[in-house]
């Protein structure tokens, strides 16, 4: 789960959340908005996981709209594990 940022004709910002299944590599969510709040992440997820079923897992970066008590909590009773992606190390510097 990620978010992916564009910019519109008229300037306006967009950020639109992304989850894809890593097996089947089915993305049962892109979901538009101008700007996200983890309240909104969960309202996004609550159907489709009715329709797919929830997770065991969910790979998450280090983005501020995942570091949320309220998606901790929805994870926590809904049985799901969130899993933090490691930071990138560095580029290598060239060796001469």
């Amino acid at each position: 789960m990620d978010f992916v940022h564009d910019q519109l004709a008229t300037g306006t910002k967009i950020c639109v959340l992304t989850v894809v299944d890593t097996f089947s590599r089915l993305s049962p969510v892109v979901d538009p908005h101008l700007s996200y709040r983890d309240e909104d992440i969960i309202q996004t997820l609550k159907p489709v996981c009715k329709n797919v079923g929830y997770p065991k897992t969910i790979r998450i970066d280090q983005a501020s709209e995942f570091i949320s008590r309220h998606l901790d909590l929805w994870a926590y009773h809904k049985g799901v594990i969130l899993e933090w992606d490691a930071p990138h190390p560095p580029a290598a510097l060239p060796t001469w």
